[in-house]
């Protein structure tokens, strides 16, 4: 029979390969338990990264609360956690300390009915703040949500709508139903600001699972957020936003006239970053390029890249991480592909294929599909068909609305040629 250390040594690496399936961090995980707990408990849960790193070296095994509270955020049954307990519980020599004994112990009891009790504790969460008259989302748990939604806009990119969208969606229920609570006026301000933000993510997920009417709608709600708190710069973004939808509708001019919209709403603001500022003129390139218009095209990339460059401008924030020098390049020679310059486009695109590194596999992928329709532009048909053969497998293994926009795009290129 396996011994305790080697089970918990077991269970660790069963854990840290969940992790690493879902690109997560310790901290995410602590996280997406917290989002858990707020649905389904409505209270804290006490977890911590310290006691992720224990579970995941083996150092330490999961409680049977919080092997309630992991099998609901990992979707799996609660016996991963708890498999083999019974059995130790009775026997010191097995569990190896006093302390593990009694932890074990503990867990049985909490099995035997201490149920009660932990509803009675959460459901009494909330009584000192009341007390102390603070607000009932607390400080603390706002300054999570906030780095919550920046966190989630860092790791969309290189994650999949599996590995991140039920800790989005329960972040956004979260600060759904804490706005529908009387808060201070400073706390209702940044809370709107995190559904915004989170809005906008709920709207990606969306729109990567194809659900386009649903990602406008999302986009709505965060609009009318940003626009409640009072926050321009916001309400600009998700408004610009929309052009995944007109993208994937071929709604070229739509595209154009949401870059142009926005640049008209941050018009002689100092807090607006130089990304932000470079990603909306972008989209009045892209939208140009699909109605054929080059000279108009090129003056708004020339605009994009000197608004990339410009100093004095704030920080930008994780939501336009991924607008740098190398996604103006892709996005370059997307236009020349739309403008029907496969020359062109290859020389953009091959160069930003050497930049571009292999963990942003989306990014890597809608590059390589563009310029594989820029091979069949050239009838160089064969080297596009191998080209997109691998961004088309992960399509289907990780669906995203612009790899899907661009195999569609792709089947026309080759029919057109028929």
């Amino acid at each position: 029979m396996p011994s305790p250390n080697d089970q918990l040594a077991a269970q660790g690496a069963w854990l840290r390969r969940q992790l690493a399936e879902r690109g997560w961090t310790a901290e995410d995980l602590v996280q997406h338990a917290q989002a858990w707990a707020y649905r389904n408990h409505k209270g804290e849960i006490g977890m911590t990264r310290s006691y992720v790193s224990e579970w995941l070296s083996g150092k330490r095994g999961v409680s049977v609360r919080y092997a309630e509270i992991l099998a609901g955020v990992l979707n799996v049954s609660t016996n991963q956690f708890i498999d083999g307990r019974a059995s130790q519980a009775g026997k010191l020599d097995d569990v190896g300390t006093r302390r593990d004994f009694l932890r074990v112990a503990a867990d049985a009891a909490v099995v035997a009915g201490v149920s009660p009790l932990i509803e009675t504790l959460e459901a009494s969460q909330d009584d000192l703040a009341r007390v102390l008259g603070t607000a009932r989302l607390g400080r603390r748990r706002l300054e999570r949500l906030e780095h919550a939604a920046e966190r989630y806009a860092r790791l969309y990119s290189s994650s999949s709508p599996a590995a991140v969208g039920l800790g989005i969606r329960d972040h956004f229920r979260a600060i759904s139903a804490a706005l529908a609570q009387s808060q201070p006026a400073e706390h209702q301000r940044r809370m709107l600001v995190v559904s915004g933000r989170l809005a906008g993510l709920m709207s990606w997920l969306c729109y990567d699972l194809n659900r386009q009417a649903l990602s406008l709608d999302y986009l709505d709600q965060g609009i009318e957020a940003a626009d409640q708190a009072n926050d321009p710069v916001l309400g600009a973004y998700l408004r610009a936003s929309a052009n995944r939808v007109a993208s994937f509708e071929g709604d070229h001019r739509g595209i154009r006239d949401l870059g142009l919209a926005a640049l008209d709403q941050v018009a002689g603001r100092s807090d607006v970053s130089a990304r932000m500022l470079a990603w909306f003129h972008a989209l009045v390139a892209r939208g140009r390029s699909g109605t054929g218009d080059l000279s108009g095209t090129e003056a708004a990339l020339s605009a994009a890249e000197h608004a990339l460059g410009a100093g004095g401008r704030p920080p930008h924030g994780p939501e336009l991480a991924f607008f740098d020098d190398t996604r103006l390049l892709a996005l370059a020679g997307e236009c020349y592909v739309h403008l029907r310059q496969p020359h062109q486009a290859r020389i953009k695109l091959e160069e930003a294929l050497t930049l571009i590194p292999a963990e942003l596999f989306k990014r890597r992928a809608s590059a390589e599909m563009d310029l594989a329709r820029a091979f069949v532009q050239a009838r160089q048909v064969g080297e596009g068909r191998a080209l997109a053969k691998q961004p088309l497998a992960l399509n289907q293994a990780t669906p995203s609305g612009p790899l899907t926009q661009r195999a569609r795009d792709f089947t026309l290129e080759l029919t057109a040629l028929r």
